[in-house]
């Protein structure tokens, strides 16, 4: 490898295989604005709001709005997803997680290297899932109470109180699964990660098979990149059959996730 780690080492990185917080938000809301068949199947999917709407009685939070109309349901379209919090808080998830990039957790060293090399943006908007969840940091911001920061007051709580305020934004997140048939996402997801970093095993084949043949004028085939946003796309498919197999009231987190193939005939999302 000091060969190929020579002639890498005189190549740009072009690959980017870290969280950018100033990007991937934006990203996934536009490639959704620009998405409509995954809009109609999820996010502007009237048939799985109302029926939300109806089964809890939720009553519009805009006056003149009609209780359980098309325009109620309206209010939980894709086009109401401008920050975290509306229509309901919720987080940007990684299809492919960052975690899967990190040295030695499913490519060595020497792969990374050829990997860096590759067009691929883990922060692409269709990487990107929106699904019901909350961020610690923002709950606990929005504990302030008068001149007390959120911060200060989940300081002075107790180790009980801490466990309440937890649950209940657990608890929240779960009934929102059902808003759009999504699960939630509320902790670290290893097990959702440990999923997708087995079902890498191609693209790994792939960078290995690089291993060796670096030289001048070498350029990354485009099967690896291909590789890597078709996996993008089943684990959208994946995200999206397991929201909506869970029955209404019964969300789930998307560490739990069971992968449901597409129905023969049928292509994924």
């Amino acid at each position: 490898m000091a060969d190929d780690s020579h002639i890498l080492n005189s190549m740009p990185v072009i690959a980017v295989l870290g969280r950018n917080p100033n990007t991937y938000l934006d990203n996934g809301r536009a490639e959704l604005k620009a998405n409509a068949g995954r809009r109609q199947r999820v996010y502007d999917n009237d048939a799985k709001i109302l029926e939300y709407l109806k089964f809890y009685d939720v009553a519009p939070r805009d006056k003149g709005v009609p209780k359980h109309s098309p325009a109620h349901a309206a209010l939980y379209h894709f086009d109401y997803f401008i920050n975290g919090l509306r229509p309901y808080s919720n987080i940007g998830h990684h299809l492919l997680p960052c975690e899967v990039f990190i040295p030695g957790e499913v490519f060595t060293d020497e792969e990374l290297e050829i990997l860096k090399r590759v067009l691929y943006d883990v922060n692409n908007g269709k990487n990107i899932i929106f699904l019901p969840g909350f961020s610690h940091v923002v709950a606990v911001y929005l504990l302030k109470r008068g001149n007390r920061s959120g911060f200060e007051v989940w300081k002075g709580l107790g180790e009980d109180a801490r466990r309440q305020h937890k649950e209940a934004w657990q608890n929240q997140a779960l009934r929102y699964c059902n808003v759009h048939r999504l699960p939630c996402h509320y902790d670290f997801h290893q097990d959702y990660t440990a999923q997708v970093k087995t079902d890498c095993a191609d693209v790994k084949r792939l960078v290995r098979g690089q291993l060796g043949k670096i030289c001048e004028g070498w350029k990354p085939p485009e099967s690896i990149p291909r590789t890597l946003f078709k996996l993008q796309d089943v684990y959208w498919g994946y995200v999206v059959r397991f929201g909506e197999s869970r029955p209404l009231d019964a969300g789930a987190s998307i560490n739990a996730l069971i992968k449901i193939k597409p129905p023969k005939g049928k292509l994924s999302l």
